[in-house]
């Protein structure tokens, strides 16, 4: 059982759109299948007797969307009513199985995301007509104090670099280059935006890249060389090349004598590579996480989020968050 000690809020993903309604996507895990004595995943993860049992402050949030999950949202939002019978869907649901709130998690308003989204010039618009009906119906409801949440954009501080990228470069960078935590953080707190509300996220995963023509690191972190095509065939040791914190932490204790480790101590980033296959792979470990705590306390933010706590199962990184915020 995750020790939720460390967490303030959890965020449960994903449930989905169907004709305009937030529902499950996966109805037998969610309702039926018994997890550790409870029936349904959605049971387990509200009951005081299941993820709250070490923790009854706990706030457990469903979450709506992300990368797959984000194809009608435009459709859905884009006039009155389809605000209407997304926003009533969504309280029922969130009632029915005691959850805390919402996490809307649409990847993305107007444009990028999935090839497949639908798309509106008024996107941003018809969200905030739609935030601000979804606020007043929670706080019509006395039962409890109910949270609102978005995943927003520059990315979360999340997928700077990856397969699209033509370059080496960081995945989840704190400063430098075109695209950063603190250009994004900087960016909202000057458009207004209440340090309190703004949590920066931190990836449990690594982006895998593969360098094109033998390299050696000449104090600039290998950033900027030319990107291959990545063959994971080729027995480069990783399953995708979006590998979880706990394969990575496996491969470098499996190929640590042909690996480079390296840390950007001006980007406050770090990185392996592998000087027999030329992979380059940039992830978060305990020192960048650490810059990125001293960071989240130095502007008074609202935490810090990881994504997603099964991708590293000691939940070390959660552990080091927690002690850091309370002092210990």
């Amino acid at each position: 059982m995750l020790d939720t000690y460390q967490i303030g809020d959890f965020m449960a993903a994903f449930a989905g759109i169907k004709d305009g309604k937030m529902v499950s996507i996966d109805s037998y895990i969610d309702t039926k299948k018994y997890i550790d004595g409870h029936e349904g995943y959605m049971k387990y993860i509200t009951s005081d007797t299941g993820l709250r049992k070490k923790n009854q402050n706990l706030k457990i949030l469903i979450s709506v969307g992300g990368w797959n999950g984000s194809k009608d949202f435009s459709t859905t939002l884009s006039n009155s009513h389809g605000r209407k019978v997304f926003l009533e869907s969504i309280v029922d649901f969130i009632v029915k199985y005691n959850f805390d709130g919402l996490e809307l998690d649409w990847e993305y308003p107007v444009e990028g995301g999935s090839a497949g989204n639908s798309r509106n010039p008024k996107d941003g618009e018809n969200l905030l007509s739609f935030l601000t009906d979804l606020r007043k119906k929670f706080d019509s409801r006395k039962e409890k104090k109910y949270e609102i949440a978005i995943a927003a954009s520059a990315n979360t501080d999340i997928d700077f670099s990856g397969s699209f990228s033509n370059s080496i470069g960081h995945a989840s960078n704190l400063y430098g280059g075109n695209v950063s935590g603190d250009k994004a953080i900087s960016t909202y707190l000057q458009e207004g935006v209440f340090e309190k509300k703004l949590v920066l996220g931190v990836p449990l995963y690594g982006k895998v890249l593969a360098i094109d023509g033998k390299t050696a690191n000449k104090g600039d972190c290998l950033l900027g060389r030319k990107t291959k095509s990545l063959s994971l065939t080729a027995g480069y040791g990783f399953p995708n090349d979006v590998p979880s914190l706990d394969e990575i932490n496996k491969y470098i204790s499996i190929h640590h004598r042909n690996l480079d480790m390296i840390s950007d101590s001006a980007s406050k980033a770090v990185s392996i590579y592998n000087r027999e296959s030329n992979i380059w792979v940039s992830y978060e470990n305990k020192c960048s996480i650490s810059a990125k705590l001293k960071y989240i306390k130095s502007k008074n933010l609202g935490g810090i989020m990881f994504w997603e706590l099964t991708n590293e199962q000691s939940n070390s990184n959660v552990d080091l968050a927690g002690r850091f915020f309370n002092g210990k």
